[in-house]
């Protein structure tokens, strides 16, 4: 588990199975860096209060309503790359 700065977008990269995986990088219920949650038989738990999401697909566990935004991920010549939307309303600015 690896926390990159894309412009102003916080980007968790995940590898699982030997699969990556690319997620915003701070909860969406009060922004704590998940960089410094739990990564756990695939169960992402936030390090604050304790949400918790599937970290092979961003989707709520606790509470189920809840989901991290997916960034698409592609291997190419040994690199990670991670889409990431620049400057528009995605980008995520620090707290």
């Amino acid at each position: 588990m690896q926390l990159f700065r894309a412009g102003a977008t916080s980007v968790l990269l995940l590898k699982i199975n030997g699969q990556y995986h690319a997620y915003q990088g701070r909860c969406p219920h009060q922004g704590a860096a998940l960089v410094d949650g739990d990564l756990d038989d695939g169960l992402l738990t936030c390090p604050a209060h304790r949400w918790q999401f599937d970290a092979t697909n961003g989707r709520g566990v606790n509470p189920e309503s809840a989901r991290l935004k997916c960034f698409p991920v592609h291997v190419v010549e040994r690199k990670v790359l991670v889409e990431v939307e620049l400057g528009g309303v995605n980008a995520e600015p620090e707290p």
